[in-house]
């Protein structure tokens, strides 16, 4: 089970890597005006999409193998209480 949990992790850095890459040629290509605000924008929107999801595979996948004992943790690190914010 440990090393399934490290191939994921593995696959999720790559992911990331792949990401980051994609984000920096988005601004490399509006800076030379290639994209303009509108499609830098919805290049963004990718971005963001792509990381929201990726983070949602994430819990998924603790919960599948850290049990619903982790739940209370993730709950507090996605939705922390009115207290702790500002």
């Amino acid at each position: 089970m440990e090393s399934k949990v490290s191939e994921g992790i593995e696959r999720l850095r790559e992911e990331m890597l792949v990401l980051e890459k994609y984000w920096e040629r988005g601004v490399e290509l509006h800076s030379v005006g290639v994209l303009d605000g509108e499609e830098f924008g919805e290049w963004g929107a990718v971005c963001m999409s792509a990381m929201v999801l990726m983070g949602m595979d994430g819990l998924r996948q603790v919960l599948k193998t850290k049990g619903e004992r982790w739940l209370p943790c993730i709950e507090l690190s996605v939705c922390p209480p009115p207290s702790c914010i500002g």
